[in-house]
Parts: structure tokens; sequence; C-alpha cells
């Protein structure tokens, strides 16, 4: 899954086609080269995402994303 104008948020706000996560963190879902589903974690306007073939490992990215930012 590569980063595209059509899937990168650009103003802060979560593309189309994704699960919200709230406060601008989101999950997209997509299939990989095998035909199996993917799932790409990401922080607000996608600064930085994470990816994994297992939905609940997707959820915790996020959880572990929301966490970190509130610990500083």
């Amino acid at each position: 899954m590569e980063a595209s104008p059509k899937t990168v948020p650009t103003s802060g706000s979560i593309p189309t086609n994704t699960i919200d996560c709230g406060d601008g963190y989101y999950i997209v879902q997509g299939v990989d080269a095998r035909g199996e589903a993917i799932y790409k974690s990401c922080k607000p306007e996608g600064e930085v995402c994470r990816f994994s073939w297992d939905y609940w490992q997707a959820i915790m990215y996020v959880d572990q994303f929301k966490n970190a930012n509130t610990n500083n």
C-alpha cells in the first residue's frame, strides 16, 4: 500500500474509506500482493504509519500512538 494524494490527508482530516479512531488517528484497510488483508494504522495527517496483517494489532498500534502523545 503506497501513499498517494488520494489516501493521505493533507489538511488534518482523515481519508475517506478508513476506520476513524478519533483525534485524527485512523486505520486504512487494504489488500497486499498475496490477496490478504493488510491494515495501516496512522497518526494524524499520516505523520507516522505502521502496518499489520491483524486488525487487533492495528488497533493496538493506534493505542500506542495515542499513549505516546499523552506521555510526552
